[in-house]
């Protein structure tokens, strides 16, 4: 397990909260939190591996990345793209059918594995 912290740079309230969202891309396991004012975020208790993290906001994914989550501590900067274009929005997501981004598609269960 992993305690990881970082930051989420360019975050402007004035578009509503920020939220992460790391879906664990080899095993069942779905986190979402919203971050801080200034783009900070803290999680306990992270299982080792791979991950696909997703950054939201006023109902859309501003921003996305994969990472891997190592050792007992793990620290990462994600900077949001300049221009804030969704990749999609967050509606456009079902549960059980292909959902695409940037010519990546994704099923999305239940349990909130893909």
């Amino acid at each position: 397990m992993s305690e990881v912290t970082g930051r989420i740079l360019g975050v402007s309230l004035s578009k509503g909260l920020v939220r992460i969202s790391l879906s664990a891309l080899s095993f069942s396991k779905f986190i979402e939190i919203d971050t801080d004012a200034i783009g900070h975020f803290a999680l306990t208790s992270v299982p080792v591996g791979d991950y696909e993290l997703l950054v939201t906001q006023h109902g859309g994914i501003v921003g996305m990345t994969k990472i891997t989550i190592t050792g007992s501590a793990t620290q990462i900067t994600f900077r949001l793209p300049e221009n804030r274009a969704l990749f999609a929005p967050l509606s456009a997501f079902r549960l059980g059918e292909p959902n695409c981004i940037r010519s990546k598609c994704y099923v999305t269960l239940g349990d909130g594995s893909r």
